[in-house]
């Protein structure tokens, strides 16, 4: 009677769709700069160690430097 079967699996797909669906809103070219990275993800006002972690992580997902360039 009125049983959830939502699983963790399918919380996830949902929180992946949501965040998807705003990265392309909010960039639909699909690029992005480490500002705006910054930004899309709230980073604001870090330690200067969690903002080297931050710009580690950036360039970690930065697979073809593409997005690098368009920030210089």
């Amino acid at each position: 009677m009125g049983a959830n079967n939502t699983t963790v699996d399918d919380l996830q797909a949902i929180e992946i769709h949501h965040w998807y669906k705003k990265f392309m809103t909010e960039c639909p070219s699909g690029q992005l700069t480490e500002h705006e990275f910054k930004q899309f993800f709230g980073l604001r006002g870090l330690d200067g160690e969690a903002n080297k972690y931050i710009e580690q992580m950036f360039h970690t997902f930065d697979m073809n430097k593409v997005i690098d360039r368009l920030s210089k």
